[in-house]
């Protein structure tokens, strides 16, 4: 009996060691991501935010790319020539397909830019804007002609992802496209259960060697407490904004390190200022009272953002005084952010008519920004010292962006990040006025307008000379913030977490790209 009863438990523990280097191997090549937030669609031009673009990324490829400092790199183009200043030829690798075999060619980046750049629910017709026709040359050459000298184009077509004709011409319908997916990039889609899992298996035949990493697992976790914790216990191996007040607690644990850099992005406030009848204010006048600048400069100087640094963001944000940080083409130095002035406030509001204020919702994210609700709290606080009545409507990303872009709507918290590393991004999508057919302003929801502004702006598009290109940008931001057309509050700092099991370093786009990771 004592015989058999050794050898059952030599059995178990044998079971058990293959069971473990069964599960050692498998996790070797199996990367968990606890993300913050998952993305809006897996249709690559849908819209443009940070979450939607970096999953995508893995999908799909552009003729050229970023490396992880912003520099222009060859991608499904290997070489690329600028024979005049409207001219663009790009030479396309010709060993590349998509994950359902069928071979890349110069059609599918002519498809690509054109629906880009025409399809009404695109989020990058901006990114588009200055190209004039694309033309196939052979099945592995294409040229591009701008609309004027465009000096910056390779950093705007390395936001554009290559779709495939084939695949995107025999889809039902454009929402079929949401959740279906067929790139050249280094990972196939595996599955997407929205709000449990997007995973993702490695693409074997990817072009620049197949990855290290075979799959990937998005989990969103948007309960900052359930994301650290997730980190750990070691149920995630990297995650996403860090929530700051959980820094020092990781720092101090075992196997895993906490890692930080300047971030693109900038958390701002719009405002609704075209329409007399805005949806979500009380005005004792009856009209919106946010189309009197006096009034947008009152909420500026009203707000403590320097408060909100050191208490919300626990350190972990620079107060910002203009549209873009420092790292960003278009950045100007002698712009400073002024100091919080409520008494100034109190009396711009008198002067515009409103000595006691008046009553108005404060629309935000609950799960898109680092501390975003707690962020809206701050700021109706900080203005309910200079007489406004602020109510705070904090939502999920997913009901809060399709009411923007419904602009139902008066006053809102969002953030941008200029993802090329220049000024263009935010100038053309948010700062010029509204125009659906030319793509600019897509994102400009309080549909702030300036003739001066937008002249400036398509001025500097057509510019090759980098410092007066620099000089009409200048310009441009400097009218844009007479105007108090929007208010910034602060520039993030990116802050992720990781097993240090995982060789992974973050990369200035706020992109996480699985290509890079390896086990050590």
């Amino acid at each position: 009996m004592k015989t058999m009863k050794s050898g059952a438990m030599w059995l178990f523990m044998v079971s058990a060691i293959l069971v473990l280097m069964s599960g050692s191997a498998f996790a070797a090549d199996k990367v968990i991501h606890g993300a913050a937030s998952e993305p809006r669609s897996l249709d690559p031009y849908y819209h443009s935010e940070t979450p939607t673009n970096s999953m995508n990324k893995n999908i799909y490829d552009c003729l050229v790319d970023f490396d992880s400092e912003l520099n222009i790199e060859p991608a499904l183009a290997h070489k690329w020539e600028n024979p005049d200043n409207l001219t663009w030829v790009f030479h396309l690798r010709k060993d590349v397909k998509f994950h359902d075999g069928t071979p890349f060619t110069a059609h599918d980046v002519k498809f690509s830019i054109e629906r880009c750049k025409t399809w009404e629910k695109s989020g990058f017709k901006a990114t588009a804007g200055q190209i004039e026709a694309v033309e196939v040359i052979n099945d592995h050459t294409v040229k591009i002609t701008t609309k004027q000298a465009f000096g910056i184009l390779p950093r705007k077509l390395a936001q554009i992802m290559i779709m495939s004709k084939k695949f995107v011409e025999a889809a039902e319908n454009d929402e079929y496209l949401t959740d279906h997916a067929v790139g050249t990039g280094p990972y196939k889609l595996k599955e997407w259960v929205k709000g449990d899992n997007l995973t993702l298996t490695a693409n074997e035949d990817y072009f620049r060697g197949a990855p290290t990493i075979k799959e990937v697992v998005l989990k969103p976790l948007t309960n900052a407490p359930t994301r650290t914790a997730a980190l750990l216990s070691g149920e995630v191996h990297v995650m996403d904004d860090v929530p700051v007040r959980d820094v020092d607690r990781i720092q101090a644990a075992k196997n895993v390190s906490v890692s930080s850099r300047p971030s693109l992005r900038l958390i701002y406030l719009q405002m609704d200022q075209d329409r007399v009848d805005s949806p979500k204010i009380e005005s004792p006048t009856g009209k919106n009272p946010l189309m009197d600048v006096r009034v947008r400069k009152a909420l500026y100087y009203g707000i403590d953002e320097d408060a909100i640094v050191t208490h919300v963001m626990n350190g972990f944000a620079v107060p910002a005084g203009q549209l873009y940080p420092s790292s960003v083409f278009g950045y100007d130095d002698t712009i400073k952010r002024p100091p919080y002035d409520p008494e100034k406030a109190r009396a711009l509001l008198k002067e515009a008519g409103y000595p006691d204020g008046f009553g108005i919702t404060l629309d935000s994210p609950n799960d898109r920004y680092v501390n975003d609700d707690k962020i809206a709290q701050a700021i109706a606080s900080s203005l309910a010292r200079i007489g406004l009545k602020v109510k705070v409507n904090a939502i999920p990303k997913k009901t809060f962006f399709p009411m923007t872009d419904r602009r139902e709507t008066s006053f809102f918290l969002i953030g941008w990040s200029c993802a090329d590393g220049d000024a263009s991004a935010f100038l053309d999508g948010i700062a010029h006025t509204y125009d659906l057919e030319r793509g600019y302003g897509r994102y400009n929801r309080g549909r702030y307008t300036n003739s001066k502004v937008d002249e400036l702006i398509e001025a500097a598009s057509g510019i090759v000379d980098a410092e007066k290109r620099l000089e009409y940008m200048k310009q441009a931001q400097k009218l844009i913030l007479e105007d108090q057309a929007f208010i910034p509050l602060h520039f993030q700092v990116d802050i992720y977490a990781k097993s240090d099991s995982l060789d992974w370093e973050p990369r200035a786009d706020h992109y996480i790209w699985y290509y890079d990771m390896k086990f050590k």
